[in-house]
């Protein structure tokens, strides 16, 4: 097998999950990582709020993303 695959492309399209560090346990498919980040919260930086932030107000999801 190849070390490498290189694409030069305008648009790839994938019908099934494009993960990482497959081999070694630590690895995450891109939905993985999409439905941590849309669920993500930050715990509040003022001194007044002790409680966590919203959810992010834009999703990643969507043509184009």
């Amino acid at each position: 097998s190849a070390d490498k695959v290189r694409i030069e492309t305008d648009m790839l399209e994938c019908t099934g999950e494009i993960k990482d560090h497959c081999d070694d346990g630590d690895g995450m498919t891109m939905r993985g990582m999409r439905n941590v980040f849309n669920i993500h919260t930050h715990d509040e930086n003022d001194e007044h709020s002790h409680s966590p932030t919203d959810e992010p107000n834009q999703k990643m999801e969507g043509e184009g993303l």
